[in-house]
């Protein structure tokens, strides 16, 4: 076990949940995440506005139901397994905390649906907390809830905007790409022993 890491935290959207939804539901209607469409996410994300009425502001902005909004975030569930693999394999060696940008009922439905609950000492969600990534103050909150200091985290996230700004607090920050690269990662740091001839094999 590496001697100088305590906790990690990992982003779920794009790391455990293969995809984020928001952004495959713009990138499918041509759209992007800019003007009233950026707006409405970060209002959703804080807490000021409630999924239901994230998913209604959407439908306005495209004229489409608000069912199928939903819908289709719902359709874009894919947990990578490989990922999954990791947790189990740092569960009960390190404190693992989960960090995102998210609304509550949407994540959490997923979390309990795939029992990944499991593998966290604690879920910092931004629609709880009232705040969100790149702020230092999310990353700070995390930190302080489970007492451990900025050198001594490692944050896994795949927005590069995210893990630099952990990185600005100390935190030492991977960007994610796939679970194998991660998995070498992690083996460079001596946080996990990797199979050289096998990659995938933790």
């Amino acid at each position: 076990m590496s001697t100088d890491t305590g906790l990690i935290l990992f982003d779920f959207y794009g790391v455990i949940n293969k995809v984020d939804p928001y952004r495959v539901w713009l990138q499918s209607l041509g759209l992007k995440r800019e003007g009233a469409f950026d707006e409405i996410a970060k209002k959703v994300d804080v807490g000021t506005i409630s999924l239901e009425e994230f998913y209604a502001g959407l439908g306005r902005f495209t004229d489409k139901p608000a069912a199928s909004v939903r819908q289709a975030f719902d359709d874009a569930v894919d947990i990578d397994q490989g990922v999954v693999q990791l947790l189990s394999q740092l569960k009960g060696k390190y404190k693992l905390g989960l960090i995102s940008n998210a609304p509550s009922e949407l994540i959490r439905h997923t979390l309990q649906q795939h029992d990944l609950e499991q593998y966290f000492d604690r879920l910092f969600i931004s629609g709880e907390v009232g705040l969100r990534k790149p702020d230092h103050q999310f990353f700070e909150h995390a930190l302080t809830e489970m007492q451990t200091a900025p050198t001594e985290t490692l944050f896994v996230d795949d927005v590069q905007e995210y893990a630099d700004a952990a990185q600005e607090l100390g935190v030492t920050s991977i960007r994610f790409t796939t679970a194998d690269q991660l998995a070498h990662e992690l083996s460079k740091r001596g946080i996990l022993w990797q199979n050289t001839d096998n990659p995938s094999v933790i």
